[in-house]
């Protein structure tokens, strides 16, 4: 946050020690300033606050600064944000695990998750028309089962504009057992007065910074299936190790599957940006993808995809997106990791289908 007294922007980090047999997480609230918003910034010392729950930070309309503590706690900064009052200004608001607090017109929203560790589930919200009035809880905002479109709530950010305000709601998509492949869900939240709704999953949206609109996106380009083989521009060349067959759910029936470690795949393509569209079993593993230039130098590190956790639906599903670059060559490059989330019992990866614009 921005502390307006001091002119300083003040970061808080969570910081956790595994000790123990179970692993017990014991932690404390580092506190680091600085004058600019792109450091370098300072150690200032820690929160007087005992336990390491996730926690969240706001600020009010009159510039107060508040701490958001899963456990349903509201505690008030000191005047230049590096310490708390201790004594909490709200308690038993709604206790959870990932948590986050954002005003909406005269209206205050606290979201948090169910406490299952990396494991995603149903979000539910209360809300209030004063931070130390009376809460009122209110249920799931996502469609129950959706477990909260595969994630659990960590912030809501506001974008107001000429034209209206757009929340944002921000969920961390955790893969329980291989932590590095963990993602972030970014989805426009419908806000009506005292409820909140996230009724569709949107893959990809457009949002309009200067109006703070926000409209959903039917992604169209050229489509090449995962049959279309060969070396040349928009065709799949494939290692061994992959396999051809069925699939009821996918892009004409059919798709590309691997469980062998190592096994690539590539297609050559001449355009802006690539999607890629995988479907998921039981079995399903995690992908690394790339994307490089036409010399095959990679543009980006490698992002690893579960698909067996990242899908908010069966069938087949976008699971990466590239940035949308200048207009030439480039090549999108598959790799079978060998790795996999607790919830599947193989590394199996699969390419549907990929749309080129």
């Amino acid at each position: 946050m921005y502390n307006a007294s001091t002119s300083k922007y003040v970061i808080y980090i969570k910081m956790m020690t595994q000790t123990g047999s179970p692993s017990v997480y014991i932690g404390s609230f580092a506190v680091l300033t600085s004058s600019s918003i792109s450091g370098p910034y300072a150690l200032q010392g820690t929160l007087s606050l005992t336990g390491a729950d996730d926690f969240q930070v706001f600020q009010d309309t009159d510039g107060s600064q508040y701490l958001v503590r899963s456990e349903g706690k509201l505690y008030k900064f000191s005047a230049d944000g590096l310490s708390i009052n201790p004594t909490p200004v709200k308690s038993g608001i709604q206790s959870g695990e990932g948590v986050s607090l954002y005003l909406a017109g005269s209206t205050y929203f606290w979201q948090s998750s169910q406490g299952s560790y990396w494991h995603c589930n149903d979000n539910s919200y209360s809300t209030a028309t004063s931070l130390t009035g009376t809460w009122t809880s209110h249920g799931n905002f996502c469609p129950s089962g959706s477990k909260t479109w595969e994630s659990q709530d960590t912030a809501v950010v506001t974008v107001a504009g000429t034209s209206g305000t757009t929340y944002i709601y921000v969920g961390d998509r955790w893969v329980n057992g291989h932590l590095p492949a963990s993602t972030l869900v970014m989805q426009p939240l419908t806000v009506s007065g005292s409820t909140e709704s996230i009724p569709t999953y949107n893959p990809i949206w457009n949002l309009d910074v200067a109006a703070g609109t926000w409209s959903p996106v039917a992604p169209s380009g050229t489509i090449v299936n995962d049959n279309t083989t060969g070396t040349g521009p928009n065709q799949f060349t494939y290692s061994s190790g992959w396999t051809a067959g069925s699939c009821s759910s996918c892009y004409n029936s059919d798709s590309h599957s691997s469980s062998t470690t190592g096994a690539t795949a590539s297609i050559g393509f001449t355009g802006t940006r690539i999607l890629l569209y995988s479907s998921y079993d039981t079995s399903s593993g995690i992908m690394g993808v790339t994307l490089s230039d036409s010399s095959g130098t990679a543009m980006t590190p490698e992002v690893q995809v579960s698909l067996r956790y990242d899908a908010p639906a069966t069938g087949n599903y976008l699971v990466y997106a590239s940035p949308i670059e200048q207009n030439g060559s480039y090549v999108l490059k598959v790799r079978v990791t060998g790795l996999k989330d607790l919830y599947s019992n193989g590394t199996t990866c699969n390419i549907d289908r990929v749309l080129i614009q």
